[in-house]
């Protein structure tokens, strides 16, 4: 029943979290435009794996298993690294290091934002195949798992990496709260002379970052224990000795140990989550409104009333 909804909340997850983007993508907005793209990317991911393997754990699709399985790797590195992006973002705007900017120095910041929102997941997911233990996992109702084993290697090339990326948003973030609380009354002229973000959209994202971040920290740092927990140590040449494997994990086993139930359900549940988190905080922007009452006319919906006349600003060349 449990697994039902949580299909039933990724796809409408990945509905909802993808009508703001075509806006952010003219806005050129980097790092949102990666954190959407990996909540959407993480929703349809487990959306697809719920619908091949809701009651079974039969090989059905091996090809997508092989890709929906090293997407999860690097979806769980893409949202910290996204996280990062924004709060490194925000911080320099606050600081008021985006007041003149020439064009190649903008063009720069963006090429380093997609190095980190883009090309860390990316290296990670390579980095993985070092310490795959076998092909994949196939877990009843959940579907495909990226196989990692236990090891001493394991850690610094991909288990640690959510935890350190989000330790460094959260040191940004923190920067970023201290400015605008020590310097409340000057944060707007800051805001105006950087032509990036107004008042309102700069305390939506803190508001979602720190959301974000109070979930991140911890559930990283506690799936990072509990993995420790529930697989042995091995070498690596125990590790690799039987690569071509398919390991399957039946419902009843799963729901039946805790440790595992606890891993498991925590991993599935937050892409959905964070969609509707971001979605909602989005939508309040007379942009985003404006993307989602030409969806819901689209579907036939009642017209909505339009935002007030001006109220829609012109897209922005740097990310939030």
């Amino acid at each position: 029943m449990l697994s039902n909804v949580y299909a039933v909340l990724s796809f409408l997850g990945l509905v909802f979290v993808l009508i703001p983007l075509p806006w952010n993508l003219r806005s050129w907005n980097v790092g949102v435009c990666a954190l959407i793209f990996n909540v959407a990317l993480g929703c349809l991911v487990l959306f697809v794996n719920h619908i091949i393997w809701s009651g079974t754990v039969e090989d059905k699709a091996p090809a997508w298993c092989d890709i929906s399985a090293k997407l999860l790797v690097g979806i769980r590195i893409g949202v910290p690294a996204a996280c990062l992006c924004i709060t490194r973002r925000l911080f320099s705007i606050i600081r008021g290091g985006h007041s003149y900017l020439t064009q190649p120095q903008r063009t720069r910041v963006m090429l380093v934002d997609l190095a980190l929102s883009a090309g860390v997941p990316l290296l990670i997911m390579a980095l993985h195949c070092i310490v795959q233990s076998h092909r994949f996992d196939i877990i009843e109702d959940v579907g495909c798992w990226p196989a990692t084993f236990n090891s001493i290697a394991a850690y610094p090339l991909v288990l640690i990496w959510p935890l350190l990326l989000s330790f460094g948003s959260c040191i940004y973030y923190l920067m970023c709260t201290y400015i605008v609380f020590t310097r409340r009354a000057s944060i707007p002229s800051v805001l105006d002379a950087s032509s990036t973000v107004t008042t309102k959209q700069l305390y939506r994202l803190l508001a979602l970052l720190a959301i974000m971040l109070l979930y991140l920290i911890p559930s990283n740092a506690y799936l990072l224990w509990l993995n420790a927990r529930l697989q042995p140590f091995l070498s690596q040449s125990q590790a690799n000795y039987d690569f071509p494997r398919v390991d399957m994990l039946p419902s009843a086993v799963w729901e039946t140990n805790s440790s595992l139930n606890i891993f498991i359900q925590m991993n599935v549940w937050v892409y959905s989550g964070f969609a509707f988190l971001i979605s909602a905080l989005l939508a309040l922007t007379p942009e985003a409104y404006e993307c989602y009452r030409t969806f819901l006319n689209h579907l036939g919906c009642r017209q909505l009333s339009p935002p007030s006349k001006g109220s829609i600003s012109r897209p922005r060349w740097l990310s939030w």
